[in-house]
């Protein structure tokens, strides 16, 4: 059993056009960015995508494809004309980047004036749209070159495509699910959130049954989203010669391809971290609703689609709360003022993917292995404790010869981070780049924690999920660099 052509299309298709119509009643136009409007439109499109089937199957309603599709519709007809009344009305944010007080993401007036130097940056503009180009076709490349291959290996058959399996069996959360998700042996990390597998799940009700190669692709597109993403981010701070240098590094990264040809979550969680992180950043520069709404979407995708998305935004919680206590007295920022009645109502859709997920663990009786401390009698922060004298040096030894010092797994990322933090210490914990650093150092510090206090063997745990664990925030890791590039060398500035 198989798609057509028409199916596929549909199958994928309707997420992305909901998906457009929600970013614009998000504020975002697509005139504006165009590459961050259409990666921002499939997260939108997949979370509601989500949404709408966890809403069915919450019913016990058995999803059919004609349900989920009349569903979809409906939410794109609704976000299309919310959008069209927040044009007229105003989009609750800048209108473009020039309208930002601090945003230095104004490529269409970064030209300089002088012939010569319009003649460089109309060259940096052309050598950024191919790098742009060149990543998207690689990863097409790669999502087309996994299609011969079935989901039935690894992660994503045993963990991720099971559950979407269990669901589009059982028709809901019910008697049925139970049972499969509790039987002998029982399905491993029963916990985790459900985005991943209620995406797939869709594509078996498109089908009509299960099936086993194109069930992998609504998780593959967050690729090209999350280069979109990426460029996005880069193109708003930096000139476009340098913007596509570093742009060049994440199709280049060994877990940037092998998270490409997988269904797993962690590159969900990657785009949702750099999201989040990237409209964190412009909403604490100019304050705007738009920004801290797009942000909660972020979150959102974060927190739904693997529990260790919790650890980034407990990071950036983190680091903009300490940020704050050492900036008290200094006055705010330009747009700080009202920031929380802008942000809190919006932390209502990843505080509700926490609790949808958490509810139904409480439903079920799944829980955490991590968290439990599995068969050592032992909750994690126990294990924590008790193993720290014997693991944090050899965990620590792992980041950094295995991960950070080896170039087919870290690449150029990590290292280029790690010496602009030794060559320049006091200015990435300045005002401009605090926030960032220490959402990176926490994030990456959080990890190691999670190897100390795990209740698996060591060096196995560190072999078969460090990688993965770690590209989680690689992508963020460039926008930290980006950031780093134009507080330090203005010359670097997409406006400079």
């Amino acid at each position: 059993m198989s798609l057509s052509g028409p199916e596929l299309g549909l199958l994928l298709g309707l997420p992305l056009v909901v998906g457009c119509g929600l970013a614009r009643a998000l504020g975002a136009r697509v005139r504006e960015d165009a590459a961050g409007f259409l990666g921002l439109a499939w997260v939108a499109g997949a979370l509601a995508t989500g949404a709408l089937g966890y809403l069915l199957f919450a019913l016990d309603a058995d999803p059919s494809a004609g349900l989920w599709n009349a569903g979809l519709a409906l939410v794109g007809i609704v976000a299309f004309a919310l959008g069209g009344r927040r044009k007229r009305g105003g989009s609750g944010g800048p209108a473009s980047p020039e309208s930002d007080p601090r945003a230095t993401s104004n490529p269409a007036r970064s030209a300089p004036n002088t012939g010569r130097s319009r003649l460089v940056f109309g060259l940096e503009r052309a050598f950024f749209g191919l790098v742009l180009a060149l990543a998207l076709v690689v990863t097409w490349e790669r999502i087309v070159s996994a299609g011969h291959l079935p989901v039935v290996t690894t992660d994503e058959a045993h963990i991720w495509a099971v559950r979407a399996k269990v669901l589009f069996l059982s028709g809901g959360f019910n008697a049925d699910y139970a049972a499969w998700l509790h039987g002998q042996p029982p399905l491993s990390h029963a916990d985790y959130p459900l985005l991943n597998p209620l995406l797939q799940a869709r594509v078996f009700a498109q089908a009509g049954g299960l099936v086993h190669f194109e069930n992998r692709l609504p998780i593959q597109l967050f690729a090209p989203a999350l280069i979109l993403l990426m460029a996005s981010a880069l193109r708003r701070r930096l000139r476009p010669g340098l913007a596509g240098l570093l742009l060049l590094l994440l199709p280049a990264l060994r877990m940037t391809a092998q998270s490409t040809y997988r269904a797993n979550a962690d590159l969900m969680v990657a785009t949702g971290f750099l999201l989040a992180a990237d409209f964190l950043l412009r909403f604490r520069a100019s304050g705007a609703a738009r920004e801290a709404r797009i942000a909660c979407v972020g979150l959102a995708l974060c927190v739904w689609s693997k529990n260790d998305g919790l650890l980034p935004v407990l990071a950036l919680a983190c680091a903009w709360a300490v940020d704050a206590w050492v900036r008290r007295g200094t006055g705010p920022l330009v747009g700080e003022e009202g920031q929380a009645r802008k942000f809190l109502p919006w932390s209502a859709l990843p505080l509700a993917a926490v609790l949808a997920t958490w509810g139904l663990n409480a439903r079920f009786g799944f829980e955490s292995d991590i968290v439990a401390g599995g068969e050592r009698g032992s909750s994690f922060f126990g294990l924590l404790v008790s193993q720290a004298p014997e693991r944090i040096v050899p965990v620590l030894r792992w980041f950094a010869t295995e991960l950070f010092g080896n170039l087919r797994q870290g690449q150029l990322v990590v290292p280029l981070a790690l010496v602009v933090i030794s060559t320049h210490p006091r200015r990435v914990f300045g005002p401009n780049l605090r926030f960032g650093t220490l959402t990176w150092l926490a994030v990456l510090g959080g990890y190691v924690l999670v190897y100390v206090g795990s209740h698996q063997e060591l060096a196995w745990h560190l072999e078969t999920s460090s990688a993965r664990v770690v590209f989680q925030a690689l992508p963020f890791t460039l926008l930290w660099l980006a950031e780093a590039c134009a507080t330090l060398d203005p010359r670097a500035r997409s406006n400079p």
